[in-house]
């Protein structure tokens, strides 16, 4: 782009604008999703160890919408005891686009998305985290992933690597 289109930015005057705009709203939701997320005190306490005893808010919409097991349930309870802080995928997605694209300027048409998930990982009907990432970045460069660990090599991060657009940039997801 042009320096006179661009203020000098590298990308369109329209779009930093429109970024600009998007990071005013973005801090507003946070701040509100904060918000409604901090620790709540409720009447049934919470026996998971090394968490903290109390429901969050978080917790109870992330199960009001279907994407956590009821709050005390067996399943609850084993998914905060072994996985402490776990967040649904959409949760993790939304919080990696916002740091990545507020805080560091990615653009999700000029990046490329390196994945490394296991294959067997769970899946539930596209709702899953690599698909998601797929969904909103467009093209995916397979990394392997047999227990989540990339193993396409040094020739393969070159041809990862080499497929990236001038001023483009990278992400390598795994798990």
């Amino acid at each position: 782009w042009p320096a006179a289109e661009t203020g000098g930015t590298g990308r369109p005057a329209a779009a930093s604008k429109h970024r600009q705009q998007k990071s005013a709203l973005s801090r507003t939701a946070t701040e509100v999703a904060g918000a409604a997320c901090e620790t709540a005190t409720v009447p049934r306490q919470i026996r998971c160890p090394g968490r903290e005893k109390q429901e969050t808010a978080c917790d109870r919409v992330y199960h009001w919408v279907g994407a956590s097991p009821g709050v005390g349930s067996k399943c609850f309870d084993s998914l905060h005891k072994f996985f402490p802080g776990a967040m649904p995928a959409k949760v993790v997605h939304n919080r990696t686009r916002f740091v990545l694209e507020q805080e560091f300027g990615f653009d999700p048409r000029t990046t490329l998305l390196g994945s490394s998930f296991c294959p067997h990982e769970v899946k539930k009907h596209g709702q899953d985290l690599p698909t998601m990432m797929r969904d909103y970045y467009g093209s995916v460069f397979p990394m392997g992933g047999l227990g989540g660990v990339p193993y396409v090599g040094k020739a393969g991060f070159a041809a990862f690597s080499s497929r990236v657009q001038d001023n483009g940039d990278i992400i390598v997801v795994f798990g």
